[in-house]
């Protein structure tokens, strides 16, 4: 789940939850802007991967199409972009629950040193 939408969802619990209705605003403002961040992110990834298949891949310019060649060296570019995208995104969720872990397992001892 993104955080834009979790964040929406948030909103929506706080103000059925009898909070304020500014609260309920300011995290759906809080909910676009981390939409519009995802989006300019996004296109910044594409840009940069155009950018680098071009360079790496079209050497020839006589012609108004890729050649076989080219249009190969783009397919691995992208496909090689993708799966190492993949591949970072994956260890970062990974890393993300294992820090929740800690912290989890931090809270229950502190709760358990306070309770004694």
């Amino acid at each position: 789940m993104s955080s834009s939408s979790s964040s929406f969802q948030f909103a929506q619990q706080q103000q059925q939850q009898g909070g304020s209705s500014e609260d309920a605003v300011l995290l759906r403002v809080m909910a676009m802007q981390d939409q519009e961040r995802t989006v300019r992110e996004m296109t910044l990834m594409t840009n940069r991967l155009a950018e680098m298949a071009f360079g790496n891949c079209v050497h020839h310019f006589r012609a108004t199409k890729l050649s076989r060649d080219e249009k190969a060296c783009v397919k691995h570019c992208f496909e090689k972009y993708m799966k190492t995208f993949q591949r970072v995104a994956q260890r970062f969720v990974e890393q993300g629950v294992e820090d929740q872990k800690q912290k989890a397992a931090a809270a229950a001892a502190g709760t358990a040193s306070t309770t004694q």
